[in-house]
């Protein structure tokens, strides 16, 4: 009787061994799969190739500290040849989504030139593709636009960049100081 209940315990841990055995599998699989499929989206974007080799644009996508996918298409697009200093900070703003603006204040709407329009649009739809491409390949990541890019600070990083003062900057974008600052130093580190 007491072999028979050992060996009944015996059993029933082997089971539950078998059981881990086939989550543990599932798990490998499922890693293996979103692995495969980021890489897909990676090879989609020439950022690395078929052979997981780093491509040039690849080695520029891991200098940038936000979204390196759009920003280097951003980058590569040639946009950036166009604008002027203060466009261009004002564009890296929008990569910038660890700062966050109140609520109450609006998302910003100014248009400084038809190139600069055109670099947003570009940023916008590039950043729509991209998310449709991860729901595709079943990625996870930020399914959101607003998630992704940040429309709420690009007028006073606009301002900043073009000599405003700080007061003014301050007072006329209705944003707290400290996020003021903090999103100053956010574009400085990405460009």
């Amino acid at each position: 009787s007491y072999h028979l209940t050992q060996l009944e315990v015996q059993e029933k841990y082997r089971a539950n061994l078998q059981d881990i055995d086939k989550v543990l599998q599932g798990n490998v699989d499922e890693k293996e799969a979103d692995f495969n499929n980021r890489n897909a989206i990676l090879t989609h974007y020439k950022i690395i190739d078929e052979d997981l080799n780093i491509l040039f644009k690849g080695k520029v996508a891991m200098q940038a500290c936000q979204d390196k996918v759009l920003l280097t298409e951003f980058f590569f697009s040639g946009l950036i040849n166009d604008l002027t200093d203060p466009e261009l900070l004002a564009i890296l703003s929008i990569f910038v989504t660890t700062e966050k603006a109140g609520g109450a204040v609006e998302e910003c709407v100014k248009h400084y030139s038809e190139k600069f329009s055109e670099s947003i649009e570009f940023v916008e739809k590039q950043a729509n593709t991209l998310i449709q491409l991860e729901q595709d390949m079943g990625v996870a990541e930020e399914q959101e636009l607003a998630r992704r890019l940040n429309f709420k600070f690009y007028e006073f990083v606009y301002d900043w960049a073009d000599q405003k003062t700080f007061k003014d900057v301050v007072s006329e974008s209705k944003i707290d100081e400290g996020s003021v600052i903090k999103m100053v130093m956010a574009v400085n580190r990405t460009r």
